[in-house]
Formats: structure tokens, C-alpha cells, sequence
């Protein structure tokens, strides 16, 4: 039985439990400490304002390291007005029926939390069907909704061992291999597949200041991914600028017409014609890219979006751009930006894996500011709006420019490959797109040591240069002295006779 089923069960009521659980809580006082930190139950657990009070005032003599039993429950009761005399009355009844030995404590203690589980479970659903039944479909409400029942579900998933996990690995690896699928979807970057392997079918964050080359990455990938893969279709979300620049950039590779005049600039009859047939390519391709050009979306419905493009189209590998352009605004007195996207983030990276789709999310990174800042890689923690990414993407990537290069590092990428290890593509300029065939790994350490010792042997040059144009300069003002000291001892010339003297 696979991990992730939970087997259907039927539970008794938590309401004909409670006294079965308050008795027994009475009566193993000194067993108690460890299994009620380990329960899982909470005073809202209980149902009755009774059973409330009851388990506040156990946790407390527990907490205190003080003996549990009716007695001591009811003196503790009374000093807090907690209860009247059918309450104490009830107290001594549960105490006295207890039949629940040390042994079996743990055991009802759990079929207690289950059971208020599936009651959960059973109202949030009921709540929903009843609400769209009324009002129609909320997709923000659903998507809570599943994302809370989903939650329930997880808490009472049976226990496993790791052995499981062999058998599953090698079934779905045999299934894939006569299926000819893999858990990566290639970039179509032949460097970085080389690297990393591909997108995982999980959440992928591409992130970069403002200007590093991120929209240029994604149109590349999804040139080379279409190129490479006739049946692959792609999901793009255009939040920020549209999705116009896959156009642009194409016809500028394809046409040799330089990007920057794409859409405006005089072309020649040649030109006219080459642009129409790369166009008409172009069409072709672009027909197996679904999108969404609105720049504002909320986590939940973009979501719900992902789903739907994968069963109606069957798309293999979704790009986002970017998530500066999330709404997180809720209109909530008490709103949490931060905590909605590291929530969103994880609803997105849940459906990715269990979808089986890529998803490439773009990210802009803080400015650093100063003079002094050095091209290299962001900081893996750099993403705006916080942790929330770095924690919930499977592989990240940091884009960054030196001089006139794409670089791209591994930030963090757990089995796929090294954090650390950095590419420079070779790009197509006039396109600003990268050449999927080629490119370069970089060691960062060797060129830092490298231009640490041209900087050091520049150092060194100057200094030689600088000392030997003072010692040129020392030499020729001593030399103007000694001929000045020369010509100042020269002994006077004797006159000349005038002549006919």
C-alpha cells in the first residue's frame, strides 16, 4: 500500500469518547507527561466546555509534576471556579468507570484525535459543498479548503518503513523507462542539462536583479525545449511584460534583424521576406505555448490555472514571470504578505510534483548597492519577499552578469548537482538569447585566484614602471646638475687680442 493512501476507517464519535478519554486521563496520572506532549490534542480537542476545563487543569497538575486524579482535578476545579457539582459528580463517575489500562492510553488517545480529524474533515467539506451549492464556485475559498483537507489527511497517513521505498522507486523507474519518461524536463540548454539534468517536476526559482539576463533565459530554454521535443507543450505566465518577448527575440535570431528594431524598424524587401518566413515558423512552434498575459494574479488562481492547462492541454513544463507580480494583498485587518507567498509557494510546488510537471518560476533579487559591489552570484537568500523561496524550491538557479556575460550558478540544487558550480552561456547578442550548444563551465575560485594574481602582478608592473620613471627622472636631474657643476668650474678664457693691437 503506497504511503500516501490512507485507508477509510470508521471512528466512534468524539462526543461517546471524551469520557472514555478524561476517565483514563485520571486514572494513569503518572504515565502521562510524555504521551500528552506526544497526543497531538489540544484543549479545543474537547467538544464540552466540561472537557475543556477538565484537560486544561490535567496539563497543568502534569506541568507542575503534581498527581492526576478525580480529587485532585476537582480541588484544583473549585479553586477556579471551573465547576459545579454535576461537573464534579461527572468527574468521580469517569474515574470510576475508567477501564483503560497504561497499555491502551496511547492507543485512545489517538483513535480520540482521529476521530476529531474526521469530524473536521466531514464539516470543512460539508461547509464547501454547501457554500458553492449557495453562492457558486470561490476558487481562493476551494483552494483553502483543499489545502486544509489535504492537511487533515496527511496528519492521519499511516506509518511506513523506508523499505517501501525501494519497492516504489523501482516500480515507477520500470515504468518509466517502458514509458520513456523521465522525472526532468531538459532545459534544451545543452550545458546546463549536462549540469543539472533538467527542470524536476517540482518548483524551480530562476532568480537575478533587474537586468540580468532572466527573461532572455526562459525564452531560450523554451526555444531549445521546443526544438528538442516535438510533443512538449509550455505553459507561460507573462505577469510583468506579457508574452510578446518570445516573438521578438525569435525573429530577431531567426531574421539576423537586430532586436532592438523587432516590430518598428525599415526592413528591406530581403528583410521583409526572411522576417515572414521566420514568422511563419515561428507560428508554428509558438502553437504549443498556452498563456496568461495579465500583470496582477493571486497565488491560488494561477494555481488553478497550472491545472487546468495540464488537463486541457497537456502541458509538460510551466514558466512564470515573475513573482514580484503575485497579488498577496487579501483586504485582511492582520494581512501577511510573506506568510501568503511562503503558503502559495508551497501549494505550487505540491501540484508541480504531484502533477509530474516542471515549474520555473522567475525571481528578482535586492539590488546591492555601492561602488564597490563585484559582479557574482546572488545570495541564495537574496529573493524578494523573503525565505520563503529558497525553502520551498527544489532547485534554484542565480543569474548574473560579468562584462558582457550570462552566468548562471547553482544555488541550490539538493542531488541535482553542486551548489556553486557556474556556467557562462554564449549568447546571440543581437537577439538576447542564448546559443543552446554552447557555452562554458567556470570555476569561480580558479578566475577569482587568477585575477587575483594579474591584479597583484599589475600591482607589481606599475610599481616597476612607476620606480623606474623616478629613477629616469633622479638620473637626468643629477645629470643637469653635474653639467651645471661642470660648466660652473670651468676655468675663464683668456681674451683675445684685439686686432692690429
Amino acid at each position: 500500500m503506497s504511503a500516501d493512501i490512507v485507508p477509510i476507517r470508521k471512528f466512534e464519535q468524539p462526543e461517546a469518547l471524551e469520557p472514555k478519554v478524561l476517565g483514563a486521563l485520571l486514572d494513569n496520572g503518572a504515565h502521562l507527561k510524555a504521551m500528552l506532549a506526544a497526543s497531538g490534542l489540544s484543549e479545543e480537542s474537547f467538544t464540552s466546555s466540561r472537557g475543556k476545563a477538565i484537560w486544561r487543569i490535567v496539563r497543568f497538575l502534569v506541568e507542575k509534576e503534581r498527581s492526576v486524579s478525580a480529587l485532585a482535578v476537582i480541588s484544583a476545579g473549585r479553586l477556579a471556579r471551573a465547576f459545579g457539582p454535576q461537573d464534579e459528580a461527572f468527574i468521580t463517575q469517569v474515574e470510576l468507570e475508567n477501564v483503560v489500562t497504561p497499555e491502551q492510553l496511547s492507543q485512545v488517545l489517538d483513535d480520540f484525535r482521529a476521530a476529531r480529524r474526521a469530524l473536521g474533515l466531514s464539516a470543512l467539506l460539508r461547509s464547501t459543498a454547501d457554500a458553492i451549492d449557495s453562492r457558486g464556485i470561490a476558487p481562493d475559498a476551494v483552494w483553502q479548503t483543499l489545502g486544509a483537507a489535504r492537511n487533515l489527511l496527511q496528519e492521519e497517513a499511516p506509518d511506513a518503513t523506508a523499505a517501501t521505498d525501494v519497492i516504489e522507486l523501482l516500480d515507477a523507474w520500470e515504468r518509466n523507462e517502458r514509458a520513456g519518461k523521465s522525472l526532468l524536463v531538459p532545459t534544451g540548454i545543452k550545458i546546463l542539462d549536462e549540469m543539472i539534468g533538467g527542470y524536476p517536476h517540482s518548483l524551480t526559482i530562476v532568480a537575478g536583479e533587474p537586468g540580468s539576463g532572466k527573461t532572455g533565459f526562459i525564452a531560450s530554454s523554451i526555444r531549445a525545449q521546443l526544438a528538442l521535443d516535438p510533443n512538449l507543450r509550455v505553459g507561460v505566465f507573462g505577469l510583468e511584460d506579457g508574452t510578446s518577448w518570445l516573438t521578438r527575440r525569435w525573429l530577431a535570431a531567426d531574421s539576423g534583424v537586430p532586436l532592438r528594431e523587432v516590430g518598428w524598424g525599415k526592413r528591406s524587401d530581403e528583410q521583409r521576406a526572411t522576417i515572414e518566413a521566420a514568422g511563419q515558423a515561428a507560428h508554428d512552434v509558438l502553437a504549443r505555448v498556452t498563456t496568461f498575459k495579465l500583470n496582477k494574479i493571486r497565488i491560488s488562481e494561477l494555481v488553478r490555472r497550472c491545472a487546468a492547462w495540464k488537463r486541457r492541454h497537456g502541458v509538460g513544463c510551466i514558466f512564470i514571470d515573475n513573482a514580484s507580480q503575485f497579488e498577496l494583498r487579501t483586504g485582511a485587518k492582520f494581512e501577511q504578505p510573506f506568510e501568503l507567498l511562503a503558503q502559495g509557494l508551497e501549494d505550487l510546488r505540491q501540484w508541480a510534483i504531484d502533477e509530474g510537471v516542471a515549474v520555473v518560476l522567475l525571481s528578482h533579487t535586492n539590488v546591492e548597492q555601492g561602488a564597490s559591489k563585484r559582479p557574482g552570484p546572488p545570495a541564495l537568500h537574496s529573493m524578494r519577499g523573503g525565505r520563503a523561496g529558497d525553502q520551498k524550491a527544489r532547485l534554484m538557479l542565480g543569474l548574473w552578469k560579468k562584462n558582457s556575460s550570462w552566468r548562471c550558478t547553482m544555488l541550490k540544487g539538493n542531488e541535482l548537482a553542486e551548489a556553486g558550480e557556474t556556467i557562462e552561456f554564449e549568447r546571440i547578442p543581437a537577439a538576447g538569447l542564448i546559443e543552446p550548444g554552447g557555452g562554458r563551465l567556470v570555476n569561480l575560485d580558479q578566475e577569482a585566484s587568477s585575477e587575483r594574481k594579474e591584479a597583484a602582478e599589475a600591482r607589481d608592473a606599475a610599481v616597476v614602471e612607476r620606480r623606474a620613471k623616478m629613477k629616469a627622472a633622479a638620473d637626468q636631474l643629477a645629470a643637469k646638475a653635474k653639467a651645471e657643476a661642470e660648466e660652473a668650474i670651468k676655468p675663464p678664457q683668456a681674451a683675445l687680442p684685439l686686432e692690429g693691437a
